[in-house]
């Protein structure tokens, strides 16, 4: 594991470009060396008898990421076998060189170029592989005195030829071949008779590249690669693997719990307060089901036992042993009960007497339920304890501690809930925001209302204006001042018209002396 650390932190500062340190010369190689060979892969197709070749690609202690071209000049498809350590472990077959050269028959024998690249994991692969076809093209030679249009003409010609070339198909292959063609100018020496008037056309050699398709194949190679339906059902055998461990998990814990039980329930059964609780033929009974579950534990059946017969067993085993246990945890509870139940009621006694003392804007009938529970509570309490003194201690009790205990958690949240009720001040009505009429603005809106209501005289403005509402009852049970709500407002509303009466005799009385004042009156 640390030579692990170490090569791969090695490995992590020589090829970071972010963080500066000194450079650690640290070369990460290959332990295992890789051979190739090759022979025909299709011996119907015409080839030298017993041709077959071997190369070293890779050597042992070689470095990681090394890169080897085999190349070679041959018109068959081929075969290669991948040697580590002189066993095979891969098989790549090249289809596509025979065919090639049948469609440039006329051309030479070509040249295959096989790339192959050792990754950094240690895995040799093929990086490209190609039919390279050297194809012999004219150029004509261009005189300095030839018109420009001889120029265009050789140019559309040549570019001819170019879309020719590319037009060739080519099978898909991953590196090099996937470019396309490529061009390399080779110019032929031309012959020369002596004479500077008289010269011949140059020869262009015009490389032409062909993709080789690479299957890759692993048969009768043992340790190989799994196929993908391989891998899906080594899948599928972990997942069952998986649940058969978790069923296993799941029955050994089963297991130990059925063995503690029996344990601790043997020690229980026999301590003082089981004694006290239950009978002799009680606790011989329990013992002998506990005997006989540790001798079944021992037998082949309890061995082959899943969970779920394992679970079976611990639940009947347990409703043997529980009642003498549950009757003595009874016995314990119950002597507990009568100190907390006074100090619960008490001061649930003494909250409610605050309550309704202090607190009086508390609704009755929130007094009174809690009232109620205390009284319920006493009744019900008084009589389960009368019915347990008459009950033997051998005997499932009458009542159970935990019901006593949520009956006084109940009373007990109820009167705290009491202590939370937040007293709600009747609010006047001058403080709720409707005192408009003080208000300068909404007075003048009120009084252009008012004049604009009392435009039309079918809308009975006249007699609310004469209709004095200081005198009216709004209770409704016949006393006005039985709501405190109803009584402030009555209250205001008699002050605002009074007052409102007062501005307007007011208002009246200066009318009539400016009219009287009036020089123009024809009646002085």
């Amino acid at each position: 594991d640390e030579a692990m650390a170490t090569g791969g932190a090695w490995y992590g500062v020589n090829s970071s470009v972010s963080f500066r340190a000194k450079k650690i010369y640290f070369t990460d190689m290959m332990i295992h060396a890789y051979d190739l060979l090759l022979e025909p892969l299709n011996a119907s197709q015409p080839h030298e008898s017993g041709w077959m070749r071997g190369v070293e690609l890779f050597p042992a202690l070689g470095k990681l990421r090394a890169k080897k071209t085999v190349k070679m000049n041959i018109s068959f498809d081929l075969k290669a076998t991948l040697l580590e350590n002189g066993t095979p472990i891969c098989y790549w077959e090249f289809p596509g060189i025979y065919a090639a050269t049948q469609q440039y028959e006329d051309l030479k024998e070509p040249l295959i170029s096989l790339k192959f690249e050792l990754s950094g994991s240690g895995v040799v692969q093929v990086s490209s592989a190609t039919a390279i076809f050297d194809q012999p093209m004219p150029v004509k030679s261009i005189d300095k005195n030839t018109p420009l249009e001889n120029e265009s003409a050789e140019e559309e010609n040549s570019s001819n030829v170019e879309e020719e070339a590319d037009s060739i198909p080519q099978a898909d292959s991953d590196g090099d071949g996937a470019e396309g063609t490529k061009e390399d100018s080779k110019e032929g020496q031309p012959e020369s008779n002596g004479e500077a008037t008289n010269k011949e056309p140059k020869i262009k050699i015009k490389k032409l590249k062909v993709p080789l398709d690479v299957a890759e194949t692993f048969d009768g190679i043992y340790p190989r690669f799994l196929s993908a339906e391989e891998k899906s059902q080594a899948r599928n055998r972990l997942l069952e693997m998986r649940e058969v461990d978790k069923e296993i998990q799941k029955t050994n814990a089963v297991k130990n719990q059925l063995e503690s039980y029996i344990y601790e329930s043997r020690d229980k059964i026999t301590d003082e307060n089981s004694l006290v609780v239950s009978t002799e033929e009680q606790r011989s009974a329990v013992m002998e089901q506990l005997q006989a579950m540790e001798d079944w534990m021992w037998e082949e059946e309890a061995q082959m036992a899943n969970a779920t017969v394992l679970q079976q067993k611990l639940s009947l085993l347990q409703d043997h042993v529980r009642p003498i246990l549950q009757r003595a945890h009874e016995m314990e509870q119950r002597a507990l009960l009568p100190e907390l139940v006074d100090k619960i009621w008490n001061g649930v006694n003494a909250t409610l007497g605050y309550v309704m003392k202090n607190m009086t804007w508390v609704a009755e009938k929130e007094t009174s339920g809690v009232a109620d529970l205390m009284k319920n509570f006493t009744l019900w309490y008084e009589n389960v304890t009368n019915e347990q003194v008459k009950r033997d201690l051998t005997q499932d009790p009458a009542f159970y501690a935990i019901d006593a205990m949520r009956r006084l958690e109940h009373m007990r949240s109820e009167a705290l809930r009491l202590t939370k009720i937040k007293k709600v001040d009747p609010v006047p009505y001058s403080d709720a925001g409707r005192d408009y009429w003080k208000d300068p603005k909404m007075r003048e809106f009120y009084e252009q209302y008012y004049k604009n209501f009392s435009r039309n005289g079918t809308n009975y403005s006249e007699f609310f204006r004469n209709f004095n509402f200081s005198d009216f009852n709004f209770s409704g049970n016949g006393s006005g001042d039985s709501d405190d709500y109803m009584r402030s407002f009555r209250d205001f509303y008699k002050s605002n018209t009074s007052e409102k009466k007062q501005d307007e005799n007011s208002t009246e009385n200066a009318g009539s002396k400016s009219e009287d004042n009036d020089p123009s009156n024809p009646e002085l």
